[in-house]
């Protein structure tokens, strides 16, 4: 529980200091650092119970994007102000790394396992935003059509 709380703590600085970096507007910097927390959170919780890193990062991208849209619609402020700093904390840095050092090395068999966790991850994340943004669009479609 402690690695678990540890975690989400570290992907809100980390998710601060990108919002920092690149110049988040400072009303809406505390909701960029929640939905990082959050999505990390969504993110460690489902590997805990399932053990698969693509399922993982599906389930926090589309909470991410769900909370981005929430807040970007209360807000009236674009999702991406949210989205962005939102995933921040799942970008597969460390696998893309190994991935390249075992390159680099010649362990071939390690590069190729860890090269398909990163894409495990890269997919899954641009899916679940993918797939949380066609309906929260479908929704605003209907919603127009009836007016």
């Amino acid at each position: 529980m402690t690695e678990f709380l540890i975690g989400i703590f570290t992907a809100a600085i980390s998710t601060l200091g990108f919002s920092l970096l690149f110049r988040v507007d400072k009303k809406y910097l505390l909701w960029g650092v929640l939905g990082g927390a959050l999505s990390w959170a969504v993110y460690l919780a489902v590997e805990m119970v399932l053990s698969n890193t693509f399922v993982s990062a599906i389930a926090s991208a589309v909470v991410a994007t769900v909370y981005s849209e929430m807040l970007a619609y209360a807000l009236h402020t674009p999702a991406t102000v949210f989205l962005l700093p939102s995933l921040i904390p799942m970008v597969p840095g460390s696998s893309l790394y190994y991935t390249m050092s075992n390159l680099i090395m010649k362990d071939y068999a390690m590069a190729a396992e860890k090269g398909i966790q990163t894409i495990e991850v890269m997919l899954g994340l641009s899916g679940g935003v993918v797939a949380a943004s066609l309906i929260f669009y479908a929704i605003r479609h209907i919603k127009r059509k009836k007016h």
